[in-house]
């Protein structure tokens, strides 16, 4: 009996995982595994016809195309100025917000609003999650 449930179990855990896992195949594995092959041809994207050259385009890639190089370093330069930019906004957002008096009202009300319920909800609530959700399968 305990086997069945195990299993029945698994069956649902699969069929949860299963909407998940197809769109995750669909949308990005199947291109990405495309994208990895048709680099390995010297296909065009445009004529039906290709051959397999294996790593000739990487190798002309990194050792003739000198605008290679200029993309690469406008890229690099982007992404650190993006990454160092965004976390100082986040990071002055998130003062600015602190430093509010209504801010903080507002963060206080957010964050004690699970305190204000009756206490045969939340412990309800708290003993469905220690219980239920974090069982092994």
């Amino acid at each position: 009996m305990d086997f069945h449930k195990k299993q029945d179990q698994h069956l649902l855990l699969a069929l949860c995982v299963a909407p998940a896992f197809i769109v995750f195949t669909l949308i990005k594995l199947i291109p990405a595994v495309m994208g990895l092959y048709y680099s390995l041809t010297n296909w065009n994207g445009i004529n039906p016809g290709h051959r397999f050259i294996g790593l000739e385009n990487f190798r002309e890639l990194f050792s003739s195309d000198p605008d290679f190089w200029i993309s690469m370093q406008f890229t690099l330069r982007y992404v650190i100025y993006i990454v160092i930019l965004m976390n100082a906004a986040a990071l002055l957002l998130a003062l600015g917000i602190e430093s509010l008096k209504r801010g903080k009202l507002v963060q206080d009300a957010l964050l004690s609003a699970e305190h204000d319920q009756p206490d045969h909800r939340r412990l309800y609530v708290e003993l469905h999650l220690h219980t239920g959700l974090l069982q092994p399968l």
